[in-house]
């Protein structure tokens, strides 16, 4: 700024400085900086950094209000966000009028962005939606802006109740980040569309949705934590959902089902983002209804929709309902007090007058002062007195109110309790005076304080996130030295806690100590801070800066009175971390002067502090521990070399690893090593000095118990999905190479399948065969010579004079050669036998000879399954039909030179999971117990659902083997990540598959490469009888062409095609018309794809007659997007179900009204999200009364919202639904509630369902008519 002169480029370094100073949290200081910056920009008339200045000016508020929110002070903050809005607003206005047209799309994206989160933050979620869906128009498909924007709109359409709306967005969100490497992404959108399947009410899919987010392997493990309980959550809710619906009338038993329900939305599920208040507030009233129909006391019911009102934020109800509480409380004045007092808090909260605040803490000290409570007393009046302090401009300010008042907080503040104890310590006394309180109430009075004790806050205790954090914890952790600054005025003025517990037992000063903060050190301490105070394992902040080697830090506490000696739960003081924190840093002291300079100091200021006994008796146990810690690392060196998989495993359980390992708990001791790990973790903690020894590791086990004082109830019911059988230590994988599919041993039958079988040259080794490694080499010199031999269909007769003889022959039944010159396969002979009109050659060695006929027959069967998909019980004969005996040995068979043949008895039906159990013996691999069950169920229902179990390399060999030549008809294996090698092996076992009907792919990472080896794999082998393929989700790209009309050629039978989300777009591969394979499909599904009418036509012309379309372009939505699709429709004649969603209709109504009679047979349409007009509406509803017969399902949800106003809408709806050939059985509108509420629509509604009797449901919600036969 000092160095330049035009205004441009001051009013550039106007603008970085103030965003320094933004970055920094220095507000006040960066508002100068932005206001010179616009003043520049607007004085050299340079439209692109004028429009950028106030985009940075809102940036500035926006940001500073999130500051405001910490403080609580909300009509500030409401100031900044309004100030945040104008200048938003502004910069848009500059967008749409700026002659600079550069970046122009990117810029307006980013200011509607913004101004959607502030309208979020207004509540005003309307606009809020508008501005979204600008930024979902304006930018690319990939830019995180887009993520963002439809992230919000998801959260924007449930706070509006627009559930189905909102589930869209999310499958939209899902899909696009499959398309991206981003696993904490792609975990965070299969967590949000499972919460919107709970708001939906839908718990089958939202279970499936978190067992896939539990399944995603990323960084992020706070939330997957939460996922366990989420899951573990909905599960108990479809178990009382159904429980419910099975009831009939109103009964204490559905009383109380209503009560868990309620509870589980408003707590267990409503946790971070997420929350579920809606339907907690929806059963809360069905538990008031229930009660009232009972005759029981209403409290319980008043307590809970208040609270839950007050957690949605919506003060005005939670006051009106916490006024009803008053009312039953009236017997004791303590909990009416307590009640009064959050309605005084509630009614500051929505800006009420000054007067009305007042008469609310008045009203509360009133009643309080009855009580004798006097900490009920002291938070009346402490709250009570602040607000008058903070208001006495107010018009009605009473000078002699506000003296005695103060008065009064005098004399109570004593028992003020501005501290928050440890957080396991707190809820061991809350269980205590619950367990005395019960021996003195009756069972109603119990009951009423359970239920407040579960709903109400506590006061005096700040909120926390996940881990157990305050906003001071983390303005600690993120060295935020002005929020910390800010936050000041709650440690003087309301009593927030400094010294307050994590669920590790961490506090603030531990976080900033142990990242060597020292300003934030001193402000805290200056604050109340106690230097001494102990966290996890009885750590004092001194000792987490050594351990560190934060030296700077060690001296500051010191000289703030850190007490040097205190220990640690094992007997460590601070100068035994000191000294073990040298030890491990000897080298780089000996190259630092000035830090061993300042190493020395501290440690001889401890010593100088510290008791000298105690000093002694320090250094000699440090001595010890570093002599068995260099035996120890010694130890643990050869336990690696030997076991790299089991140490890595152990690491889990050392203490202050950060980095999350993957753990197997599956295997024996993964459990406790996961919860030792958990517990530990919680808190944010910086890299600490490892202890990766046996001993430390025996010491962190055997002291778990003590971490478990640490875990609040919530992280206590996450951990209890870790406890797993812990007896035993993890098996040892060896690592040994397992031979798959095998080119000829098993699939060597005749010419053309062994050539078929040999050119698959990306076989990739694996468990088909587990053979010993000495009978490699012979294997492969006999499968040579086979080929050889086999493929000019030669016969080699066996000479005894050692010369070779050969002859072409198709009647001798045994061959054998011998050459002068020895040869691989020298000594072996071949016998051909037929089964049931097939001919087979099998091998025979001199190895063979000694064994039985049994051996042969089961050779014959195997050869026989691999040719024909399913394994015959087999009897060997000779040719007039004499069966041979099982025991005959071989060496006799082919001594009387017979004739044989096979005459098949029955057919082999092995149990898939005793098959997979005998593999995974063979290779000493453990047996997966979720697979096992998958596949017992499989061998019962011929169904096998492998859905999100992590189908590895290593694993999907061996349940590939144990399916082959079964009968299944559905395979599911969604939401594996499967490798290319799998999809061979997968494409081996598909070949063998005779009866599959159903094969599921979705959301397995695949590409157009894997499905490029599952088609080579096939090559001539067909999928005869496959129904149902599902390929959604996967990003298949547009590269994909080629593979899939090969797969899809594969499948003559194919009915269903399922194609969502899979990546195409306009650029997709047309191929030319005579490579199209032609399909009988029923149903098609192309939604989620960003693609146009020629690709949309290319598919339904492979189709003679689809009858089941469903259709949703992305963002490329045009008019002729869907309009030159028409024609090629309204062949289909055959069609039943048709939906086009978002695929905007309206430009192309016309055209779609005249195509729609032409489908004779269409029974439901969706034409949701297509922007309809009421007039749009009217004509098709009159072309469905006139012209569509069959037509009796129609979405129109999402659509033109004000349709109830016009009177020719409602004429039309009357007709439809009592004058047509076929009534309408559903119907979905996005309706205005006040037109719903007429007469003529209650009338109407109330006739259709008389029609229908007890076959008809009715669902009014939000803004939203659903009509529903069933």
């Amino acid at each position: 700024l000092k160095i330049v002169s035009n205004d441009l480029d001051c009013a550039i370094a106007h603008r970085s400085i103030g965003e320094c100073l933004m970055n920094l949290e220095r507000f006040e200081e960066a508002v100068p900086e932005i206001e010179a910056y616009r003043t520049l920009s607007e004085k050299i008339g340079n439209e692109y950094q004028l429009q950028l200045a106030y985009h940075v000016m809102g940036s500035l508020y926006f940001r500073w209000a999130d500051v405001e929110n910490i403080l609580q002070t909300p009509i500030i903050r409401r100031d900044y966000i309004l100030k945040a809005y104008k200048a938003f607003e502004t910069s848009l206005r500059l967008c749409q009028t700026t002659k600079d047209v550069s970046n122009m799309t990117i810029r307006t994206a980013a200011v509607h962005l913004q101004l959607g989160l502030v309208q979020m933050d207004l509540k005003e979620f309307k606009n809020a939606v508008e501005h979204f869906e600008a930024v979902i128009q304006l930018q690319p498909t990939d830019t995180e802006a887009v993520r963002l924007a439809i992230a919000q709109l998801i959260d924007v359409h449930c706070k509006l109740g627009c559930f189905r709306t909102a589930l869209k967005y999310a499958l939209q969100l899902m899909s696009t980040d499959q398309s991206k490497s981003n696993r904490n992404n792609i975990l965070d959108s299969l967590v949000t569309c499972g919460h919107v399947y709970v708001d939906l009410e839908d718990f089958k899919n939202a279970t499936t949705m978190f067992k896939k987010a539990l399944k995603v392997k990323c960084s992020n493990g706070a939330l997957k934590r939460s996922c366990k309980k989420w899951l573990r959550e909905v599960t108990k809710l479809e178990e009382l959902f159904d429980k419910c619906n099975a009831m009939g009338q109103n009964t204490d038993e559905k009383f109380a089902l209503f009560e868990q329900m309620a509870d589980t939305y408003a707590d267990a599920l409503s946790s971070g983002e997420y929350k579920h208040y809606t339907l907690a507030i929806k059963y809360y009233k069905e538990m008031l209804n229930s009660a009232i129909m009972l005759g029981k006391n209403p409290y319980l019911c008043y307590v809970s929709i208040a609270r839950t009102y007050e957690d949605m934020e919506d003060y005005d109800k939670a006051v009106e309902y916490l006024k009803l509480v008053t009312e039953y409380e009236k017997e004791n004045p303590s909990e009416q007090g307590q009640t009064l007092l959050s309605i005084a808090v509630l009614t500051e909260k929505i800006n009420s007058s000054f007067h009305d605040v007042n008469d609310a803490y008045n009203a509360a000290s009133i009643v309080a002062e009855k009580s004798v409570d006097n900490n009920l007393l002291s938070n009346v009046y402490h709250d009570w007195f602040f607000y008058l302090k903070a208001n006495r401009n107010a018009v009605d300010f009473n000078c002699e109110q506000f003296e005695q008042v103060a008065k009064r907080w005098d004399g109570l503040e004593a028992f003020y309790n501005d501290q928050v104890d440890n957080p396991s310590e707190m809820e061991v006394e809350d269980d205590s005076a619950d367990s005395s309180k019960s021996e003195s109430h009756s069972s109603n009075e119990l009951e009423r304080s359970q239920s407040q004790n579960r709903r109400k806050k506590q006061p005096g205790k700040p909120k926390t996130n996940l881990l157990g954090e305050t906003d001071l914890h983390v303005a600690c952790i993120k060295n935020k030295l002005n929020t910390v600054h800010s936050l000041y005025y709650l440690f003087q003025q309301k009593g927030h806690p400094v010294n307050v517990f994590d669920n590790a037992g961490w506090t603030p000063l531990h976080e900033a100590a142990n990242r060597g903060f020292t300003s934030l050190i001193q402000i805290l301490i200056e604050n109340g801070a106690d230097v001494n105070i102990r966290g996890c394992q009885q750590l004092t902040a001194a000792m987490d800066a050594a351990v560190n080697g934060h030296l700077d830090t060690v001296l500051l506490l010191l000289n703030q009175g850190a007490d040097v000696n205190l220990l640690d739960e094992q007997g460590l003081s601070l100068l035994h971390y000191l000294c073990d924190w040298e030890r491990d840093n000897k080298d780089e002291l000996q190259s630092d002067c000035e830090t061993q300079a300042t190493f020395n100091r501290v440690k001889s200021k401890v010593l100088e502090m510290m008791d000298a006994d105690l000093a002694k008796e320090q250094l000699k146990m440090r001595n010890r521990l570093k002599r068995k810690r260099r035996l120890n690392d010694q130890a643990t060196e050869d336990i690696s070399k030997n076991d790299g998989k089991f140490i890595k495993d152990e690491k889990c359980v050392s203490f202050g690893v950060d980095e999350e390992e993957e753990i197997n708990f599956d295997q024996p001791g993964g459990g406790k090593k996961a919860y030792l790990s958990a517990l530990k973790s919680v808190g944010s903690r910086a890299n600490r000095v490892k202890m990766t020894s046996v001993v430390d590791q025996e010491q962190a086990t055997t002291s778990s118990a003590a971490y478990v004082g640490l875990v609040t109830e919530d992280e206590f019911k996450i951990a209890e999905t870790f406890f797993v059988d812990d007896n035993d230590e993890p098996i040892e994988m060896h690592e040994s190479r397992r031979q798959c599919f095998p080119a000829a041993d098993r699939r060597l039958k005749n010419n053309n399948s062994r050539i078929a079988a040999t050119n698959r040259k990306f076989h990739k080794e694996s468990a088909w065969d587990v053979k010993k490694e000495n009978d490699n080499n012979a294997t492969k010199n006999e499968e040579q010579s086979i080929a050889c031999k086999f493929d000019q269909r030669l016969t080699e007769l066996d000479s005894e004079d050692g010369e070779s003889s050969v002859e072409e022959s198709d009647d001798n039944e045994f061959i054998q050669a011998t050459e002068s010159t020895p040869t691989p396969c020298e000594s072996v002979i071949y016998m051909k036998i037929n089964v049931d009109g097939w001919n087979c050659a099998v091998p025979i060695s001199k190895e063979d000879h000694s064994k039985d006929v049994k051996w042969l027959t089961e050779e014959i069967a195997t050869r026989y399954a691999v040719r024909h998909y399913h394994k015959p019980i087999l009897i060997l004969c000779t040719e007039d039909g004499a069966e041979l005996c099982e025991t005959d040995s071989i060496q006799v068979v082919i001594s009387a030179k017979l004739k044989l043949q096979c005459r098949i008895v029955d057919w082999n039906e092995v149990p898939t999971a005793d098959t997979y159990k005998q593999l995974c013996e063979s290779v000493n691999m453990p047996v997966c117990d979720v697979i096992v069950e998958a596949l017992c169920s499989a061998d019962e229902s011929g169904k096998l659902v492998c859905d999100n179990y992590s189908l590895a390399d290593v694993t999907a060999p061996y349940v590939f083997e144990s399916i082959l030549f079964s009968k299944l008809t559905v395979l599911d294996l969604s939401c594996n990540t499967l490798s290319k090698e799998c999809m061979v092996e997968l494409g081996n076992v598909l070949i063998c598959m005779s009866n599959l009907i159903s094969l599921s792919l979705s959301c397995c990472s695949l590409t157009s490469d894997h499905l490029n080896f599952l088609a080579r794999t096939l090559e001539e082998h067909n999928l005869k009888n496959l129904h149902h393929l599902d390929l959604s989700f996967n990003m298949l790209g547009d590269g994909c062409a080629v593979s899939l009309m090969q797969l899809l050629c594969r499948c003559p039978k194919l009915r269903s095609l399922d194609l969502r989300g899979v990546g195409l777009t306009n650029n997709f591969q047309i191929l030319p018309q005579q490579n199209w394979p032609k399909l009988a499909l029923d149903s098609l599904n192309l939604q989620y794809n960003a693609i146009d009418e020629r690709v949309i036509n290319f598919f339904l012309t492979m189709s003679s007659a689809v009858k089941k379309l469903q259709l949703c372009c992305q963002l490329n939505n045009t008019q002729r997007s869907v309009e030159s699709c028409f024609p090629t429709l309204s062949n289909f004649e055959l069609m039943t179900n048709l939906q086009l969603t978002n695929v905007n209709l309206g430009f192309c109504f016309g055209q779609f009204v005249e195509m729609l009679p032409k489908l004779k047979s269409l029974c439901s349409l969706d034409v949701s999200l297509n922007k309809l007009s009421v007039e749009n509406f009217t004509t098709l509803l009159d072309v469905m009364v006139k012209l569509c017969p069959a037509l009796v399902s129609v979405d129109f949800d999402g659509n033109d919202p004000n349709a109830f106003e016009q009177e020719p809408f409602r004429i039309a709806l009357q007709l439809a639904l009592f004058q047509k050939q076929k009534s309408i059985q559903f119907l979905r509108l996005t309706t205005g509630r006040l037109h719903l509420q007429s007469a003529n629509y209650e009338e109407m509604i109330q006739m259709w369902r008389l029609r229908w009797n007890k076959r008809s449901v009715v669902q009014k919600l939000h803004s939203q008519l659903t009509l529903t036969t069933f």
